[in-house]
């Protein structure tokens, strides 16, 4: 092989590696978590998620807890017209509050997680806005 030719093999190869791991570098994101904070009529809420692509678990904690009877979560990215059904929260702890879901993101974006409180007086939701990154 010439010396000019294997320099461009070598160059190449050294374009795949850069390339690949730039591309696996923001494929993967980041496992840092996201907290996220509103209120659901007279109840504090807080999610905290991994805000990215993939299989996620959301932990939901509930400030007052008294007469919760279901506690939902709806994943959505409005922009997109994305959404997924109604996900029952499993109660972790139910009278500190702490309510668990497992969702799906499936692209990055602007996505919003609505909690939705079922108690002895109705209904009372927090929508609460997000970015997903890959």
């Amino acid at each position: 092989m010439s010396p000019r030719r294997q320099a461009l093999v070598t160059l190449a190869v050294a374009a795949v590696v850069i390339i690949s791991t730039v591309w696996f570098a923001r494929t993967t994101g980041s496992d840092e978590q996201t907290a996220l904070r509103g209120t659901a009529g007279h109840r504090d809420v807080e999610v905290v998620v991994t805000a990215t692509v993939g299989d996620r678990s959301v932990e939901i904690q509930l400030s007052d807890p008294a007469g919760v009877t279901e506690v939902r979560l709806e994943p959505a990215m409005t922009e997109m017209g994305h959404a997924y059904p109604p996900l029952t929260a499993t109660a972790v702890d139910r009278g500190t509050g702490r309510y668990r879901a497992e969702t799906h993101f499936d692209m990055a974006g602007r996505w919003e997680l609505t909690v939705v409180v079922d108690d002895d007086a109705g209904t009372e939701r927090a929508v609460l806005p997000f970015s997903v990154t890959p």
